[in-house]
């Protein structure tokens, strides 16, 4: 493992060729069933090292959300998400503490059409030496201002619950996205109450269960959690909050990013935002 800069962007690249070795689907025994390579004993949620890091050695983590073989987030018991949010936050912590760690990112890939190599429901966390670029680019880009504190941005609202919004941003790049995010103004999900931890189980079990109801099949996705760095500097603008954007444009209908966007930097979605925000209310759940 290495990292490179490209002389031509500035953008930075880390080449892992060992992540050439990694199982694509195993048809064998899941590993990340009860009894598996991962998980030898029962467990409720769990996390492990990830074999095949991207990052260096304890840096990338493995979560399980489930012993359920093929379930998935939005099938779980909001109890059951609850102790995954858990997790989430302790091990956050964790890794945050850490010299040399400045972010960490709690992320999931849903599906095949994404990556997602085993069908058994869990996601991953990537401990940073950097704050990586998108997040810090988000974190500077309204200075001590927060966005979504902002009274002046476009509300494409959702769900809400007692402390939790659900919206659709008013300029996605994939035709259903969501952001969901507490309604008081907390940097990082350590900062959480047990109300919050509630809360946010039941609002994200209801906006993946929308993403599951608009073409009434399990639409591939990737989800992330921004947040705020752990770098020792003070962050007065991050908002903690929850990215889900789902890849399908129409049913079994992939929204592919193509050159005329990769090589101009401006994306084109076919999907009118307040259109996918209606249509995200209207998923029965």
């Amino acid at each position: 493992m290495h990292h490179v800069k490209d002389g031509l962007t500035g953008k930075e690249v880390v080449i892992v060729p060992k992540r050439q070795d990694r199982p694509n689907r195993p048809n064998e025994k899941c590993p990340f069933c009860p009894g598996g390579l991962e998980a030898p004993k029962d467990y409720e949620v769990m996390t492990f090292p990830n074999r095949w890091s991207s990052l260096g050695e304890g840096r990338c983590e493995v979560v399980l959300y489930s012993p359920k073989h093929g379930e998935s987030m939005s099938g779980l018991e909001v109890d059951q998400i609850e102790k995954v949010i858990r997790l989430w936050i302790d091990r956050t912590a964790q890794l945050g503490s850490q010299d040399g760690i400045s972010y960490v990112l709690i992320f999931e890939n849903r599906g095949a059409e994404v990556g997602a190599t085993i069908d058994h429901p869990h996601g991953q966390i990537y401990a940073f030496e950097e704050v990586p670029p998108i997040c810090l680019e988000e974190l500077t880009l309204g200075e001590t201002k927060c966005y979504l504190c902002s009274d002046s941005a476009q509300k494409l609202v959702v769900e809400t619950n007692s402390s939790w919004i659900s919206e659709v941003p008013n300029g996605p790049t994939w035709p259903f996205e969501v952001v969901v995010y507490p309604k008081d103004h907390l940097g990082n999900i350590t900062d959480f109450s047990d109300e919050y931890v509630v809360d946010f189980a039941k609002i994200l079990k209801s906006t993946l269960l929308r993403f599951d109801r608009i073409f009434n099949a399990q639409m591939p996705y990737m989800m992330w959690i921004h947040q705020a760095p752990f770098d020792g500097q003070l962050w007065p603008s991050a908002h903690m909050h929850l990215h889900v954007v789902g890849l399908w444009r129409g049913k079994g209908i992939p929204r592919f990013v193509a050159a005329g966007e990769l090589g101009s930097g401006v994306m084109f979605n076919p999907i009118d935002p307040m259109e996918a925000a209606k249509r995200l209310r209207e998923a029965s759940i």
